[in-house]
């Protein structure tokens, strides 16, 4: 599939995935969403975080945050120091599920998803975007641990790769790092949102998204 064919299509699929949400958070059956979260989950098993990089409407939420950033040519901060640790993504995690069950258990109503939406959005707002998505996201936790064992995602192809480091660049989550022993790039699997940035960028076309093993 082309890149423009492509990015086409994943605009297209989040925007309709947006008015299901919307949809279902006015009729207030926000419920019906989580299943089909739900169902991502299990799918990212196989496929990665499809769920991020194509339907998640935070993430739709963000895209226009972040194209006036950057026609204002509006500098964000990075990411703390303090807050670049993995253990900080589980704090969030448990932290929201208590906080649903607190309010289940009292009777407490607050859209939580809301809440959640509104955080990242306020966040990105001063922050770069990969604070949210790597440290941060509850959903994105969760992803992150089924889509460990997934069988496709996107490779980088050593003998192709020339480390011009675009792909880092434009990764919203860190996915796209540089070896630990070597000067070629590098994509988690389970980090990477399957959004197709780095491959869009990439100047050899040395970026794929399949089962394959990455070229040595």
């Amino acid at each position: 599939m082309k890149k423009r064919n492509k990015d086409k299509i994943r605009i297209i699929t989040e925007i309709l995935a947006m008015i299901l949400f919307v949809f279902f958070l006015v009729q207030g059956r926000i419920q019906i969403w989580l299943l089909l979260f739900g169902g991502f989950v299990v799918l990212s098993l196989f496929f990665g975080r499809i769920y991020c990089g194509w339907i998640c409407p935070i993430k739709t939420v963000l895209r226009p945050i972040l194209w006036i950033k950057r026609k204002l040519r509006i500098k964000s901060f990075k990411t703390p120091d303090a807050f670049r640790n993995e253990w900080l993504r589980w704090v969030v995690l448990l932290g929201v599920v208590s906080s649903m069950l607190f309010m289940r258990a009292t009777g407490v109503k607050i859209n939580f998803i809301l809440f959640i939406l509104g955080a990242a959005v306020l966040l990105t707002l001063f922050f770069e975007e990969n604070f949210w998505h790597r440290f941060l996201c509850p959903y994105g936790t969760i992803l992150n641990l089924t889509s460990k064992i997934s069988r496709f995602k996107l490779n980088v192809d050593r003998t192709k790769c020339i480390s011009c480091g675009n792909c880092s660049r434009v990764c919203p989550s860190y996915a796209a790092q540089k070896e630990t022993y070597g000067d070629k790039y590098t994509i988690e699997k389970n980090e990477c949102l399957a959004c197709f940035k780095c491959q869009n960028v990439c100047l050899v076309d040395a970026i794929n998204y399949s089962s394959k093993k990455i070229k040595r």
